[in-house]
Formats: structure tokens, C-alpha cells, sequence
């Protein structure tokens, strides 16, 4: 049997024809192996050619978890014949894996469609002419036809030969401050039986440290609040004694099946991670995703991004854990991988924390044909939750349909709340009046600040929920005078400092954006028909303040059409076709307006505009859907601050879902949460 692809992901097999087969395979038959040819293809060969070429099927499934080198040996095999491995999006891995099998000498004859070898959306160079495979492949011959081969031999051992002669292991862990948490992982690191290893420290000295000559503590020349974890990590590697890495955050419970993983795994690993999920209940019976694998997907220009290393966050999801993208990338909670790799690639450190540093790190990898991979045979479970992935988080299918802020809230979660409140763990770790407090420190020593908008504790009431808190601060924001660049951007970076340090690009964005809104003049035209398109939080955070008459509501998805929203009917894109483009006018409600732009001039000569251009006074709109996204998970979470029970908490009512809402959950978030291989039971089923 030929290689199988899991019937979950779409994938129609493209045949080539046994006598093309036969005929390449005749013209190096002499170059093949006389003994066995290992051959990978998702189609089968006539009988008839396996036995004059000696060709013996690898019949294994093919996802982000094939491996080749446990079965058939690191670089053991003589010759290797591949056949329309291209058409997949899990070749890169393919081609990686094969690779490591072939021995130095060996052969390799690839036969593929030519269009297919002409690079990719994020390379120009096909996957074998990639520098990682470059240096130890060479091209014997080739032939251009439409349907082409090629033959390669493999000239010396692959770049991580020389790390696999070494057992041991660096564990590098990167701290802000004292850990408790960095303590608890070195002792149970230093207590596991296994290879040689030591622990190194990347941040301020910590206290109570065991005794122990395997550890070492090193920290930047000087302290940088922006978090320059790009340089702690390149410092660990540059300190590593050992070629095996593995770079964590403190957040994590290290899990004392760590070295018997990755013996089963292999030694001949890439860049790989780890599911990171957040249990949200002491009851342990659902989980959270923590972003550690993601994929970038948008239309094309990743060369652009990666040389301005400026990315567009709405375009990054969370893939199913057995799935693969060749702009995927692992996220930088933990990193396991070579030191030859990382010095292949090395993280920039023009960048700091959260300034998609992870992103920038793992396209560049894989356009060097070193791939980022799922190992989902244990966990790291993070022990803080994701500040923004409380509520939603942004998937894709295996199938390829994408979900923007796909709910993640279980009704399981909801109930274990409803019953059990105290058993939730709080949102932040700190006391509702000391966020407060640094909230308004913050708030008061942005510049352009008048002394009469000063803000204390004693502007709020108690008890005071989040979103109200939010409300007040930005009922002040609002009144702030806005004359130039500048005020702008003190509003958004006493957010960034106030909140999350978003990317850089992403502020900018948000200053441009604004900037923009103050010069825009879109009047709203009375003498046509207003549709709204999109009914997600963009239209329920503009509704709010700038309610507008609308004939109906449409969107994409279909799950919402014939259902109503505010009293509007919501209906598919194509009802639009029935109306007069002269006499009808669209109003965008939604943050991929772009997209549906398109979308709109595709379907006639229809006049649209974004809802957010129709705003009569200054708006910011990330802080609007900030205290949204609060109103959403103070529903859903009592304990948002340590002290949270001690005070009265919004009620939370569980209600349980309807049969076909429940089948979606299980369906689209347990597929895409859940750990999906090896590791029954580490992750109870959501709901």
C-alpha cells in the first residue's frame, strides 16, 4: 500500500501513468539500489513495476506526525523513489523525512509535476533546493518536461548528523523576575532519570536555587523592560554545552515524560513543540488552547512581511494539532530543536516580546526547508492563561474553513462555574484595586494629560467590574485633545503599557487608522437602501453608539442566515444580486472589510463603506472592542482577580446548549483543542 493521507484533510490523489512510472524508473535503473528502493507516493505501482525496480511501498499515514526514521533507520537507506509528494500540503515534511533516511551515497529519484517545482508562495526554491538540503545534495540529472524528474545523490551526512552524536540536553529557561515556577521546573528536570543534562537561567539571579553544577544563570548586560527574549534566547544557545535544546518560558509544568517522548520521537527532529493547555477549573475537566502552533495564511506577499517583519495578527490561526502548513510556525512558549538549526536561523533580536517575533522565526526556518512540528505524545500545561484567547481564538479547519474568534467556552466550563466558582482560577494574578491601581498610575502620566482629567480610586465605585472600569477610563480617554501624531500614539502605547504589549506594527496600525478616521468625511447617503454586512462584535461595538436604520443584516456565515439581529432579518451574500447597485448602499461591519470589499465588487457596482467611517466623533475602536471583549469573559470567568470572591461577581447562568450547537462544539473545538493523538485522557473532551 502506498502512503495514506488522513481521510479528515481534503486531498484527491493526482495520477501519473504506469508506463511514465516505468519509463523514468528505466532510465536509472542502474543508478537504483539492486537490493530495495523505498518508495513514497500516494499512489500505488503496478505490481509488475515494484518487482522489475525493486520498489517497496512505504504505506505509513501521513500527517504532522509522520515520522520514517524510527521504522526504517537515520540515513540506512541506499535509494528512496518519490512520487507527486508536491501535491500535499504536508511535503515539506515529507521531503524532511525522507531525507534523513537516505544515506551519504545514496540516490534519490523525485518525479512530480513541473508546474509543482517552481517554489511556493513562500519560496522561490523548490523544497530539495533549499539550503538545508543544498549542502549535502547534489543534482545528477534532470528533465524539464511537464512531467519531470530529477535525480539527486546525497554527497555527506546532513547538517544534524554531528548534533545526534551527542545525548545530552540544554534546558534554557527564560525568567522576568523571581520564579517560583522556574524553580519547581528545574527540580523536576534535574530529578528525571535520562541523559546528561543541564539547566541554564536566562534572567535575574533567583533565590533558593539547589545547589547543583548542572545549573547556570546568565541574564542580558543590562535589564530592557520591552522583554528582549529574542537575545536571552539566542544567549542560552550561544551557552548551550549540549546539541540538544529544548527553550522554555516559566510558565509550564515540565512533564516527567519529557526524555521517553522524544526517545519515541527520534532524534532527528526539526523545530518542534508542544500542546500548552490552560486548565481553567480546579476540576481539570476542560482546557484552554495557549497559542503553541499556529499558521500564518494570507494572500501571498509573505516575502514582504518577512523583510519588513511587519504581520498582520487577524491573519494568523490556530491549525488542528495533526495538521501542517508550510507557514507554520512553533510558537515560542517551547522550543525544542539542534543548536546546528538554530544557528541556521537565529531569532532577530531587533524584536522584543510579542512583536511576532515567533512568526518572522518560523517562515524563515521553513523557507530554509527546516520545518516547525506538533509532538502531541505529552504536554507543557502553562499554568497562566492567554490574556486574549479567554473567550475566542482564531481556527482553521483541516478542510481549510477559517473561524475568526471561534468560541472556546465549553458548556462544561460554564457549568463547573456555575456550581463551583471557587474553584475557577483567577483571570490575573493580582488584586482587583492593585490593576486599578496601575492601571490609573499609567493612565495619569500620559502626556498630553490635563490636570483636570486626572483619574484616582476614588472615581470608581466598588465593587466595580472590569468592563466598567475600562468604560470609565475611556469616557476620559475620549475627552483627551487630539492635535497631532503624537496624542494619538500616547493613547494607544498607555494601552499597550496598561494592557499587552502588542506589536509595534500593530500599534502603528492603530495610529494610522485613527489618524485616518479624524480626515474622513463619509456622509450617510438618505435616498438609498442601507444593508449592513457582518453581525459579529465589530457591528454590536458600533451599533451601540451609532444605531442606523438598516432594510437587513447579511453574512458569511451561513449558521446566522434567517435568523434576526436587532430586529433586522439576516440573510446570504447573494440576496445583494437583488438589488439595484444605483439605489442600494452596504455598510461594513466587519474587520476583514477588505475581503468582503472584494466580495461586494464582485457582485455589481454596489457603493460600501466600512461602519466605522460613518463614526461622527473620535473613536477608538481597540479600546472599544477591549471592553467588549471584558463585558464577554466576566459572563463566563467569576474570578477575575485573586481577591475576586471576596466581592460580589456578576451572576453566571449556565444554560445548556441546544443538539446542534453541542455537535459544533465537539465537532470544530474539541478537533481543534484537543490533543489529537497519543495522549488519551491528558485532555478531556470539550463538553
Amino acid at each position: 500500500m502506498p502512503l495514506e493521507l488522513n481521510t479528515d484533510f481534503a486531498f484527491t490523489a493526482d495520477c501519473f501513468s504506469g508506463e511514465h512510472i516505468a519509463n523514468c524508473l528505466k532510465v536509472h535503473k542502474a543508478m537504483l539500489s539492486k537490493q530495495q528502493n523505498l518508495y513514497f507516493g500516494f499512489q500505488p505501482v503496478e505490481q509488475t513495476i515494484r518487482e522489475r525496480f525493486r520498489l517497496y511501498e512505504v504505506d505509513q499515514q501521513v500527517d504532522n506526525f509522520t515520522r520514517f526514521s524510527p521504522v526504517y533507520g537515520y540515513e540506512s537507506t541506499l535509494s528512496v523513489v518519490s512520487l507527486g509528494l508536491r501535491q500535499t500540503r504536508f511535503a515539506p515534511l515529507l521531503f524532511w523525512e525522507i531525507f534523513h533516511l537516505l544515506s551519504p551515497g545514496g540516490v534519490w529519484l523525485d518525479l512530480d509535476r513541473d508546474e509543482r517545482c517552481q517554489g511556493t508562495p513562500l519560496s522561490a526554491f523548490d523544497f530539495l533546493d533549499r539550503e538545508y538540503y543544498r549542502t549535502a545534495l547534489e543534482s545528477v540529472v534532470q528533465d524539464n518536461d511537464k512531467k519531470q524528474w530529477q535525480l539527486y545523490r546525497k554527497t555527506q551526512s546532513a547538517i544534524i548528523s554531528d548534533d545526534m552524536m551527542d545525548d545530552g540536553w540544554t534546558f534554557g529557561i527564560l525568567t522576568a523576575g523571581p520564579s517560583v515556577r522556574a524553580q519547581e521546573m528545574i527540580r523536576t528536570i534535574l530529578d528525571l532519570q535520562g541523559p546528561e543534562r543541564e539547566i541554564i537561567i536566562c534572567g535575574p539571579a533567583q533565590e533558593n536555587l539547589t545547589d547543583d553544577t548542572r545549573i547556570r544563570v546568565i541574564d542580558l548586560e543590562q535589564p530592557e523592560p520591552r522583554g528582549w527574549i529574542t537575545r536571552k534566547k539566542n544567549l542560552i544557545v550561544d551557552n548551550a554545552q549540549f546539541r540538544n535544546l529544548c527553550l522554555m518560558h516559566d510558565r509550564f509544568v515540565f512533564p516527567p515524560d519529557f526524555f521517553s517522548v522524544m526517545g519515541k520521537y527520534g532524534n532527528d527532529f526539526a523545530f518542534v513543540t508542544f500542546p500548552e493547555p490552560y486548565y481553567p477549573h480546579d476540576s481539570r475537566c476542560c482546557a484552554l488552547r495557549y497559542p503553541d502552533y499556529q499558521v500564518l495564511l494570507q494572500d501571498g506577499k509573505y516575502q514582504e512581511a518577512i523583510d519588513s517583519c511587519v504581520f498582520q495578527l487577524d491573519n494568523v490561526y490556530h491549525p488542528r494539532y495533526d495538521d501542517f502548513y508550510e507557514t507554520a510556525f512553533c510558537c515560542g512558549g517551547v522550543y525544542v530543536t539542534k543548536k546546528s538549526l538554530w544557528n541556521m536561523v537565529r531569532q532577530n533580536e531587533s524584536l522584543y516580546h510579542a512583536e511576532c517575533e515567533d512568526i518572522l522565526f518560523g517562515l524563515q526556518s521553513q523557507q530554509l526547508g527546516i520545518p516547525h512540528r506538533m509532538i502531541a505524545d505529552t504536554i507543557f500545561e502553562s499554568l497562566a492563561p492567554h490574556p486574549f484567547l479567554l473567550a475566542g481564538m482564531h481556527t482553521v479547519t483541516v478542510s481549510g474553513v477559517k473561524h475568526r474568534d471561534f468560541p472556546v467556552v465549553s458548556h462544561t466550563q460554564k457549568k463547573k462555574a456555575a456550581q463551583n466558582p471557587k474553584g475557577c482560577h483567577p483571570v490575573f494574578g493580582c488584586t482587583r484595586w492593585a490593576y486599578y491601581q496601575r492601571v490609573l498610575d499609567l493612565f495619569n502620566a500620559i502626556a498630553l494629560l490635563p490636570e483636570s482629567c486626572r483619574l484616582t480610586l476614588d472615581d470608581f465605585n466598588s465593587p466595580q467590574r472590569l468592563s466598567d472600569f475600562w468604560l470609565v477610563v475611556y469616557q476620559h480617554l475620549i475627552k483627551l485633545p487630539v492635535n497631532r501624531r503624537d496624542d494619538i500614539a500616547s493613547i494607544y502605547y498607555f494601552l499597550s503599557a496598561a494592557v499587552f504589549s502588542w506589536p509595534n506594527s500593530i500599534i502603528q496600525t492603530w495610529i494610522r487608522e485613527t489618524e485616518l478616521q479624524l480626515a474622513r468625511n463619509v456622509l450617510l447617503p438618505h435616498d438609498k437602501k442601507l444593508i449592513g454586512w457582518g453581525t459579529g462584535s465589530v457591528y454590536r461595538n458600533i451599533t451601540k453608539r451609532n444605531p442606523i436604520p438598516l432594510s437587513y443584516l447579511i453574512d458569511n456565515d451561513s449558521r446566522r442566515w434567517n435568523e434576526r439581529l436587532n430586529g433586522f432579518d439576516i440573510r446570504e451574500p447573494k440576496h445583494l444580486q437583488h438589488e439595484s447597485p444605483t439605489s442600494t448602499f452596504v455598510i461594513i461591519y466587519s474587520s476583514f472589510d477588505v475581503e468582503i470589499g472584494r466580495q461586494i465588487e464582485k457582485m455589481g457596482l454596489y457603493s460600501y463603506c466600512k461602519a466605522s467611517d460613518l463614526l461622527e466623533k473620535m473613536e477608538y475602536l481597540p479600546i472599544v472592542n477591549l471592553i467588549d471583549y471584558f463585558l464577554r469573559i466576566e459572563k463566563d470567568y467569576p474570578r477575575l482577580f485573586i481577591d475576586s470572591l471576596a466581592e460580589k461577581e456578576p451572576t453566571i447562568h449556565y444554560v445548556e446548549e441546544d443538539k446542534d450547537r453541542k455537535t459544533f462544539l465537539n465537532s470544530e473545538i474539541a478537533s481543534t483543542l484537543l490533543v489529537v493523538k497519543g495522549a488519551t485522557g491528558l485532555l478531556p473532551p470539550i463538553g
